[in-house]
């Protein structure tokens, strides 16, 4: 097997700790998920037994990258794969960006041992670090078009959120209008500044990828979405690998 550089190695743990993120969570939500279908659609008990089975499978061999990341290139991440694409597909629309990103880090990263020249290698590599740039850079566009974000307001909602928000934080942010707009385009320009950084490289791209993970952090700690973090901070640990 070819040796790839040790980036790829801790891209390829991190992605498995996202996998154990999601395949845990599934396994103590599906019940509830399940609740959401109605008439010939709601699942019968073998059904979200049997899908708990899968979840927990795609938990444990998450943590089987992170112990063995190796194991990932030797064909888990298609085996992740298909399972991420099964429970995007059956649960819809429950599937959100952590589950798109990790398709991509998978997909790609699976694929970087089956090339047989550098070149084509260097090929996947790129179009790795390609898809993650755009998909930062896309978020960002696409909240700039938003008044709500454009103003900050945007930030104080999410906080203030009853599923996924933190109280204190949000009434701060409200009394306080310059905090969550400094907060709103901090986040927007970071995001779209992704393709001009990563053409830069080096240290100014190692700086911008750990503002971009400091993010990623912050919104674990306001919103508890865990998965993000460590599915996005596998896309970035993959976009310094090809630059670095």
């Amino acid at each position: 097997m070819t040796s790839l550089p040790e980036l790829f190695l801790w891209s390829a743990r991190m992605a498995g700790v996202s996998m154990a993120c999601v395949g845990f969570e599934l396994v103590k939500e599906l019940p509830r998920l399940a609740l959401w279908r109605s008439g010939d659609r709601r699942l019968s008990l073998a059904t979200v037994h049997a899908n708990q089975l899968l979840a927990a499978f795609f938990g444990v061999l998450g943590l089987s990258f992170v112990v063995w990341p190796d194991s990932l290139f030797l064909g888990g991440a298609f085996v992740a794969v298909l399972v991420v694409f099964y429970f995007v597909v059956f649960f819809r629309p429950f599937g959100d960006g952590s589950d798109l990103m990790l398709i991509v880090v998978l997909t790609c990263l699976g694929t970087l041992q089956l090339m047989p020249t550098a070149w084509m290698r260097l090929v996947v590599e790129w179009c790795l670090a390609g898809n993650v740039c755009f998909a930062y850079w896309w978020s960002g566009a696409a909240k700039m078009r938003l008044r709500a974000w454009r103003t900050g307001r945007q930030i104080a909602l999410i906080c203030n959120s009853p599923r996924v928000g933190t109280r204190g934080i949000a009434w701060q942010l409200l009394d306080r209008p310059a905090l969550p707009w400094l907060a709103a385009w901090g986040t927007m320009l970071l995001e779209v500044s992704c393709p001009l950084f990563l053409a830069v490289g080096g240290w100014p791209f190692v700086v911008w990828a750990a503002a971009a993970f400091v993010m990623h952090l912050s919104i674990a700690f306001i919103m508890g979405l865990g998965r993000f973090t460590w599915s996005f901070g596998a896309g970035l640990l993959a976009m310094l690998a090809v630059r670095l």
